[in-house]
């Protein structure tokens, strides 16, 4: 049975990915179907801050899994594996190939190598106890070691610093008493054609500062004031508030930091973000086609595209 496309773009922060999405949609109108990657563009009311595409584009090329959830809702990536796997479905039965597109390395790897199959844990029923727990522990590295025990999947002693996964494990564990891996790989499925877009080393700090000067000017205050006068949204209990910008944007206004110390700040969070994008990809180099911002390898992936085309 022949194995059917799929497609990806991803790459660093501000390398291009979108505009390069929107060419090939362009070229391809009745055979690509866009589907977004990015963990922050699922969010409605998150436009500036997020650099999702216009409404206009929007309205003229439409993307899956964009604009699907309230701020206030928080989305976890196994529901966006899920619902990633479902758009994939639904292409292939339409004949169209699906091309993701975006900088959450975590969704892209986790469409690639699968997710764990165990249900999706009730965290509210633990989540008073695990909190007691935490409270009362004074060194992290106890309880990490006492989850570590049990789930003995941790890569480094490190991890301990990653509050947010302990307590998922421990819930996990509380509640159902093991945790189950299954996973499930696109490749075995279909035919991967992954591209990574590159930034100029030289240039990257520079294209940041003026991407994020841009968002300032064409009124990302005024989008966080909104969010933050609903009065149902706040750092501690929302992902889409504690992202980059919003999070520095929502201290601002909350009278923590300063607006120079949100402008640093903001900046030097994007900056961490490429670094950490940048280990990604060396982790799953040997598996991309890396290409670079421009026309000429822009006519090659729409060259590789046709010949997906012909093949299908």
């Amino acid at each position: 049975m022949k194995k059917l496309p799929i497609l990806f773009i991803i790459g660093q922060t501000a390398s291009g990915k979108t505009d390069l999405s929107i060419k090939i949609k362009s070229i391809f109108p009745s055979l690509i179907e866009i589907v977004n990657m990015d963990s922050l563009s699922i969010y409605r009311d998150m436009n500036i801050g997020t650099a999702k595409v216009s409404k206009e584009i929007l309205d003229k090329y439409p993307h899956k899994l964009i604009n699907i959830r309230d701020p206030s809702q928080n989305y976890s990536v196994k529901e966006y594996y899920k619902d990633a796997i479902n758009v994939i479905n639904m292409c292939h039965i339409n004949k169209k190939i699906p091309l993701f597109c975006g900088g959450s390395m975590f969704y892209f790897n986790t469409l690639i190598n699968g997710i764990s199959e165990y249900n999706m844990v009730n965290f509210t029923k633990v989540k008073t106890f695990i909190n007691y727990k935490f409270s009362n522990y004074i060194d992290n590295k106890k309880i990490f070691n006492n989850v570590n025990n049990i789930y003995k999947k941790f890569k480094n002693n490190n991890e301990y610093k990653n509050i947010y996964k302990i307590k998922k494990i421990l819930s996990i564990f509380i509640t159902q008493g093991f945790i189950k891996y299954n996973f499930k790989k696109l490749n075995k499925k279909y035919n991967l054609y992954k591209f990574c877009i590159l930034n100029n080393k030289d240039n990257i700090e520079k294209i940041i500062k003026n991407r994020f000067f841009k968002m300032i000017k064409n009124g990302f205050e005024n989008e966080v004031r909104i969010l933050y006068n609903r009065g149902d949204l706040n750092i501690e209990n929302n992902k889409s508030i504690r992202s980059i910008g919003y999070k520095e944007m929502w201290l601002y206004l909350l009278g923590k930091i300063s607006y120079k110390s949100f402008i640093e700040k903001t900046i030097k969070s994007n900056m961490i973000l490429i670094k950490n994008q940048n280990k990604w990809i060396k982790k799953i180099k040997k598996n991309l086609l890396f290409m670079e911002n421009n026309e000429l390898y822009n006519k090659k992936i729409i060259n590789i595209i046709y010949n997906i085309k012909n093949n299908i």
